[in-house]
């Protein structure tokens, strides 16, 4: 879970090393990377359906 959030640049490994960046802050976090993802799913899905 950490690890998505760094990778999609959201948060540095650093600030979450130094404890700038709470277990909460990255659940939220990880949460939006769900929804935009879901939300995305859903588009691409929409799209092909129209064809």
């Amino acid at each position: 879970m950490i690890w998505r959030v760094v990778r999609a640049g959201w948060v540095h490994i650093d600030a979450v090393r130094a404890g700038h960046v709470d277990i909460v802050d990255l659940l939220k976090a990880n949460a939006v990377l769900d929804a935009m993802e879901a939300a995305e799913a859903a588009a691409i899905k929409e799209a092909q359906e129209r064809r």
